[in-house]
């Protein structure tokens, strides 16, 4: 809230009281209350000149005098009150609002007076335009993304995968545009997706694949070196298995 008010004449002067009277976030404005009032004086009326109200470079009363004989507002005590809407920018911020009071008392000639005051943020959600995943190997992948945030800087968020299409998932916490995540188990099908915060607040991506890469073996057949899954019997069922090999006295897996 800000106010402005003009010389005085016998007590009598002209005050503008302007302040943000309500935020609509969903809507992204605000809503300017302004208050002009006629106040004091040894007499109940007095001529005010070349009188006046802009706000945000509106014209709410303009310029005009009213003289004592008339025995009407501001020539007469009294206040009027009214509201204006400011439309935020898209990132939800918005200039100062910017007011001025015109008016002389008893004299004539001119005075103005002028102030603003600063509106709060209405920040927006980011949103997601993309995310993917890249360099994909056995146990490790890349994920990216692309986020609209409404010029506002990233303050948290990360990853989350599945491997059941997204009933549970765990959260890796991280850079939501540019993260590596290993320890994946290969030959598996991942869902994927990005979580972001802002000053706005936060969001997420919708779900997206990938798939690891198999743990593969070479098996010579007929003269030519191919590339194998290795199975394994277990219980009598075949299932995947990852290979392994010594090296420097130390098994490793061994993938391709």
């Amino acid at each position: 809230m800000a106010s402005v008010q003009s010389s005085s004449y016998q007590g009598r002067y002209l005050k503008l009281t302007v302040k943000e009277a309500e935020v609509n976030t969903a809507e992204n404005y605000s809503d300017i209350s302004y208050k002009l009032e006629s106040i004091g004086g040894e007499h109940n009326y007095y001529d005010v000149y070349n009188w006046g109200v802009e706000l945000n470079n509106e014209v709410i009363f303009p310029t005009q005098t009213t003289y004592w004989s008339s025995q009407t507002f501001p020539a007469a005590k009294g206040s009027r009150e009214g509201t204006i809407r400011v439309y935020h920018k898209s990132d939800g911020t918005a200039d100062p609002v910017s007011f001025k009071l015109k008016g002389k008392i008893y004299n004539s000639g001119n005075e103005e007076h002028t102030g603003s005051i600063s509106l709060t943020p209405i920040y927006r959600k980011p949103s997601y335009n993309s995310v993917s995943a890249s360099s994909i190997s056995e146990k490790s992948v890349r994920l990216t993304s692309d986020i609209d945030t409404k010029t506002l800087s990233i303050t948290g968020g990360g990853w989350d995968l599945s491997t059941d299409g997204g009933s549970t998932w765990t959260y890796y916490e991280g850079n939501p545009t540019d993260k590596t995540i290993t320890g994946l188990n290969p030959g598996t099908q991942y869902w994927y997706r990005g979580y972001v915060t802002t000053a706005g607040g936060s969001a997420n991506s919708n779900w997206n694949t990938f798939t690891t890469k198999d743990c593969v073996v070479r098996q010579k057949i007929s003269g030519t070196w191919k590339t194998c899954i290795p199975y394994i019997k277990v219980s009598g069922t075949w299932k995947k298995a990852i290979p392994y090999i010594k090296a420097n006295g130390s098994w490793k897996d061994g993938i391709n």
